[in-house]
């Protein structure tokens, strides 16, 4: 609460941390919203650090290059985040995570993009104190759609999609998921087989594959099976709009 959404949801309520930075006599009290992903802790860290509170050009300790950015200047002066963009979610075989649908997105500027299912839970719980008997995210239930935009910074709660209204934007934010499918490492997800059942084995979880080649081939068969659900790939540019593109494949999957 407030945010819509909870834990395995792609909406702001299952994304967003708290968190906080304390540092004696270098932090006046203050808040951010600034866009900051985990994989910027590192390099921020790395850099108080090497630099030892200076900005140095020939500073002689370096590292390889690191996913994220260095945020010190956001958090410590109020700077604008060199960040622009995160990649939140590329799931196409959404086996196992509670989501009927395969499920991608990515947050650009004030932008968000979910393409297929955000959730579960997908609608809003109730405001603290307020009595819930099922104590689900159930209430002000939306209609799903396999194509969502959010501004985020006007509407944080995810309440209004806008894709109809900006099929530019879904166009552009479809093709920065493609291009990071691209480098994607084909996900392992299995189908769920009953001879893993623990009561097989006196309710004991126990290996139930014989040999490295038996579990490669069941593996490879099991993608080749759900081949079928990686939309990004797809061809955007056939079509005008995204949106059609995407509804007019078959997503009656489970």
């Amino acid at each position: 609460y407030p945010y819509r959404g909870g834990k395995r949801s792609i909406y702001e309520g299952g994304i967003r941390s708290p968190s906080f930075v304390w540092a004696r006599g270098r932090l006046a009290p203050a808040s951010s919203d600034a866009m900051i992903h985990v994989t910027d802790w590192l390099p921020t860290f790395w850099g108080l650090a090497s630099l030892q509170g200076e900005l140095k050009p020939n500073n002689p300790i370096t590292t390889k290059p690191l996913d994220g950015f260095n945020q010190w200047s956001v958090i410590s002066e109020n700077k604008p985040a060199e960040r622009t963009e995160i990649l939140l979610n590329i799931d196409p075989y959404p086996l196992g995570s509670g989501h009927p649908l395969p499920c991608y997105s990515i947050r650009w500027k004030e932008w968000k993009l979910i393409l297929g299912s955000g959730g579960p839970p997908n609608g809003w719980y109730p405001a603290p104190g307020v009595r819930d008997e099922n104590r689900t995210c159930s209430c002000n239930m939306p209609v799903e759609g396999y194509v969502e935009l959010y501004n985020i910074e006007m509407d944080p709660y995810e309440r209004r999609n806008v894709s109809d209204r900006y099929p530019h934007l879904v166009k552009k934010l479809t093709h920065k998921l493609m291009a990071y499918n691209e480098t994607a490492v084909p996900p392992g997800n299995m189908k769920h087989d009953p001879a893993s059942s623990p009561k097989n084995f006196n309710h004991t979880w126990m290996p139930w594959m014989g040999n490295d080649e038996e579990v490669g081939e069941s593996m490879r068969k099991n993608l080749m099976e759900l081949e079928e659900y990686n939309w990004v790939q797809m061809e955007v540019e056939e079509l005008p709009d995204p949106c059609y593109q995407i509804m007019s494949n078959n997503v009656d999957m489970i």
